[in-house]
């Protein structure tokens, strides 16, 4: 009886320690002001939904996280604007230390394929289509592309190579990097060639228009996707989405359709929500499908332009896949859309203002003689700029005390001109609005930018008519940009 019960205790030992004890991911920041670490797991389907979470590092500048993967998983950790590359297996612990070594930024790991994880700390992915403008030269040849890209891949390959070699790597974590860079170089050399396909579908106008994609990349195309195939394996590649939507997209329904005669319907701001959902559909099936489909509505609605016609295209979503785990992730941004096409139909306060068209800036600033005034360039597109609307409410109440002008100046074409109206509405955008003429967006390019191009969101300080601050604060500044306007009162 007393062994038995002796046995009971250390059975019930050995259970606690394994909760106490759970595999984890330990990672140590020494000399970093700031105390917050960022994981992002990266990856397709539901686990790019997971979005990031943030730890902050305790005295010691640790943090534990619980490892408590189904299956490896490629995790970049963010600290102080720097990030690292962490492959993490299920049931394995893994310590990564971060610091610095004679003035540079060390990175250490200890645990299961510790050194090829050191070696990814040598990889720079930048987002695809960059990556594909660096290889692209007018007088490029496809040959000349792929052999430097080849150099490329082999550059990065070959030290994984001698760690498995030598046993220093086990064979799923070198399939892992292996795949991860492989279809990451596939997608760029499809983007090489959709790229200069794009140039073929422009108006015959254009300064850029060219009449037929040269044969090199023609023939190249097809190869691209039978080498690297979008199946189920492709998917821990993190911008696998992307692949997918290219190819279904650019490759399928525009390239191939065109050449087999099936090009009736051209994309258009209306009917492209559904060819693309269709499009998945036509090339794609099961979870793979299930993940394109929502992933596709998910980046759609992000944009935050709240078009009715992604709250179509939820409801088939619905219907094919009532009980899908997506749905938790989407249903917010749908509610989103709904308050914003409510508030949308109402009509414009008082104190929204649309004037009348303006050719020049001076034109328009002269509108506001003895007056001063803080512009804000925008347009319904951009993330950034409506990112600083939520500061909106204290800027409106520190503008109307001190009798300041608003000026919302759209850099919006004439296409999005209901949505822009819109937008005013919805955010509460209290003041007066123009959106910009050709004219007068190319006067305002030539004004405050290099003529050619914008960048926004920007912000203007305009007093009796003339610019005295072309580079204001933000509404984010609060304090800050009061202070930097008082200033001209």
């Amino acid at each position: 009886m007393q062994l038995v019960m002796k046995q009971l205790l250390i059975l019930i030992f050995l259970l606690c320690s394994n909760l106490i004890y759970a595999q984890q991911l330990t990672v140590s920041i020494t000399g970093s002001p700031d105390s917050s670490l960022h994981v992002l797991y990266l990856g397709s389907g539901l686990r790019y939904f997971a979005q990031e979470k943030t730890y902050t590092l305790d005295s010691k500048g640790k943090a534990s996280v619980i490892n408590d993967l189904t299956s490896p998983a490629m995790i970049r950790l963010a600290n102080n604007g720097k990030s690292s590359l962490v492959f993490l297996e299920p049931g394995k612990n893994l310590e990564i230390f971060i610091g610095k070594t004679d003035g540079k930024r060390s990175f250490k790991a200890k645990g299961a394929n510790a050194a090829g994880i050191e070696l990814l700390q040598n990889i720079s992915h930048p987002f695809y289509q960059q990556k594909a403008a660096q290889y692209y030269k007018a007088d490029s040849s496809m040959a000349e592309i792929k052999r430097v890209m080849a150099s490329d891949i082999t550059r990065e390959i070959k030290p994984f190579d001698s760690l498995l070699r030598i046993g220093a790597i086990d064979p799923d974590f070198y399939k892992y990097i292996r795949t991860d860079v492989d279809y990451y170089y596939a997608s760029v050399l499809a983007t090489v060639v959709f790229s200069q396909y794009h140039l073929t579908t422009l108006d015959k106008s254009h300064p850029r228009y060219k009449a037929r994609l040269r044969a090199d990349y023609e023939a190249e195309w097809p190869k691209v996707y039978e080498k690297y195939p979008l199946n189920a394996s492709a998917m821990v590649f993190p911008d696998f989405y992307y692949y997918a939507f290219d190819y279904t997209t650019w490759y399928n329904l525009m390239y191939r359709a065109q050449k087999e005669g099936n090009y009736n319907e051209p994309f258009n701001a209306k009917n492209r929500f559904n060819k693309t959902y269709d499009g998945f559909a036509q090339n794609f099936s099961g979870t793979m499908l299930e993940y394109l489909q929502a992933r596709y509505i998910h980046d759609e609605a992000m944009q935050k332009e709240y078009e009715p016609q992604l709250l179509e295209l939820y409801d088939r979503f619905l219907k094919s896949y009532p009980k899908s785990d997506y749905i938790r992730y989407l249903s917010p941004l749908m509610e989103d859309i709904h308050h914003f096409q409510n508030a949308a139909s109402q009509p414009l306060r008082t104190d929204q203002e649309l004037l009348a068209n303006a050719d020049t800036f001076d034109e328009l600033a002269a509108r506001f003689k003895d007056k001063l005034v803080y512009v804000d360039m925008w347009a319904t597109w951009c993330g950034p700029c409506k990112a600083e609307f939520e500061y909106n409410p204290d800027l409106q109440k520190f503008l109307k005390a001190n009798q300041i002008e608003m000026l919302y100046i759209s850099m919006d074409k004439p296409e999005a001109d209901q949505q822009w109206k819109q937008m005013i509405r919805y955010y509460d955008l209290r003041g007066k609005h123009i959106r910009t003429s050709d004219s007068l967006r190319q006067d305002l390019m030539n004004k405050f930018w290099d003529g050619k191009s914008y960048t926004i969101p920007r912000y203007l300080i305009v007093k009796d008519g003339k610019v005295i601050q072309t580079s204001a604060l933000r509404p984010a500044d609060k304090d800050k940009l009061y202070e930097q306007i008082r200033k001209y009162l």
